[in-house]
């Protein structure tokens, strides 16, 4: 599934106290948001943006923050972009090519973003993993819990997801979502897709506020299937 240009929203949270020297702050907050088959003409800050496209919150981002309208990924389509973000590297490098290759993901060993962050932050990823699947449950090798974060709430791949119940039961169609290491079962999940990546987001921050955090919140809008909900 092709991603012309990866929106990708690097909140720094730093309230900084006139006097302090640099090494005095506080360290800072950072959320870290992903958008989903969504590129520069799909946000309505672009002045040449199609009309029926409105963004508001995306626009706020861009307005009080900075805003690069030539930042490019280096992989143009779903998994590659989510293995360069949080390597930190090309992606070819571990064999990340294209969207498919999302299913087998990469050396579990190889450390990504969250092993890297001080001892002292609580990292969690929201939303589409992609970065491995979960064939092998319950070891969960390319679970993003062996891979640095702290917590998560969010499946493992396999493209897109069904944004008002968990898709499938058993097969290859099956695509859990995941509470940590827990699969949320059926009758436990009610709602809209990206309204519930979002409560879960937000409840993560209200429960890390007090100290620091890394959160990586990965929609799977505006990815198909193409639902909404009525209101």
């Amino acid at each position: 599934v092709r991603i012309t240009l990866s929106i990708v929203v690097a909140l720094i949270l730093l309230h900084p106290i006139p006097g302090l020297s640099a090494a005095n702050l506080a360290p800072p907050n950072i959320v870290v948001i992903l958008t989903d088959d969504q590129g520069y003409a799909d946000i309505s800050f672009n002045p040449n943006h199609p009309r029926e496209v409105v963004t508001p919150h995306m626009d706020a981002l861009a307005r009080e923050g900075v805003f690069f309208s030539q930042a490019y990924t280096s992989g143009h389509v779903c998994s590659p972009t989510r293995a360069g973000l949080m390597l930190g590297q090309y992606q070819q490098r571990v064999g990340i090519y294209t969207a498919g290759d999302g299913g087998r993901g990469f050396n579990p060993k190889t450390k990504i973003f969250p092993s890297f962050l001080p001892n002292d932050y609580t990292s969690m990823v929201v939303g589409k993993w992609h970065l491995g699947l979960d064939t092998d449950y319950p070891e969960l090798r390319m679970h993003a819990l062996n891979r640095g974060f702290d917590e998560c709430y969010k499946f493992m791949g396999r493209g897109g997801h069904d944004y008002f119940k968990l898709r499938g039961v058993n097969g290859p169609e099956y695509a859990p979502i995941y509470r940590n290491k827990e699969r949320i079962k059926e009758g436990d999940y009610e709602g809209y897709l990206t309204t519930r990546l979002t409560e879960e987001a937000v409840a993560f921050i209200d429960r890390q506020k007090q100290k620091p955090f890394f959160l990586y919140l990965a929609y799977n809008a505006v990815h198909a299937p193409a639902q909404a909900p009525k209101e």
